[in-house]
């Protein structure tokens, strides 16, 4: 994506937030994500020898939040995207419960890069944590999806997705 400098008139005091404005807030964030042309660029020492442990990197869904998925499919859960800006070793942690009446089992993974680094699935009805630990390249893609039951009504439900490190680690957000 490519990055839109945003003007100084257009962020004064009582400038309007027009539809364009806010299309270019959300796609500066990203260009400077992906790395776009003319973005600034993200510090890639940001998480050099990041190694996993207990410390709150960032949390996808932010405390007492959930994600419901209802039938069968994967979806990401909203806010579980993240890209490695340095190679090191990271913790990615959920808990997880089926939701609904049945005991249809729910199924939450973790991929990377497209690829499935964890599969944890549970009929509990209430919240099981999981955890794994995973060494990443710098540029590589981690995200957390949920898939409820094909057959039934029965409802994945996703809370506490949490990237860790050791606490000397420093922070950088999600995609």
């Amino acid at each position: 994506m490519t990055y839109r400098e945003i003007q100084p008139t257009e962020d004064e005091s009582g400038a309007p937030l027009t539809s364009e404005l806010a299309k270019a807030w959300t796609g500066n964030v990203l260009a400077i994500i992906e790395g776009g042309s003319g973005a600034p660029r993200i510090d890639a020492g940001a998480n050099a020898g990041a190694s996993a442990g207990d410390e709150v990197l960032f949390s996808a869904l932010g405390n007492n939040r959930v994600f419901e998925k209802e039938g069968g499919g994967f979806a990401d859960v909203p806010g579980s995207r993240f890209r490695a800006t340095a190679s090191g070793e990271y913790r990615v942690s959920f808990e997880h419960a089926r939701s609904g009446p049945g005991t249809e089992e729910i199924t939450t993974r973790v991929r990377i890069n497209g690829g499935v680094a964890l599969t944890e699935s549970t009929i509990s009805d209430t919240f099981v944590q999981h955890s794994v630990d995973i060494s990443l390249s710098a540029g590589s893609v981690i995200v957390v999806e949920t898939s409820g039951d094909d057959t039934g009504p029965t409802t994945a439900v996703v809370r506490r997705v949490e990237y860790r490190t050791t606490s000397d680690t420093r922070h950088v957000g999600g995609i």
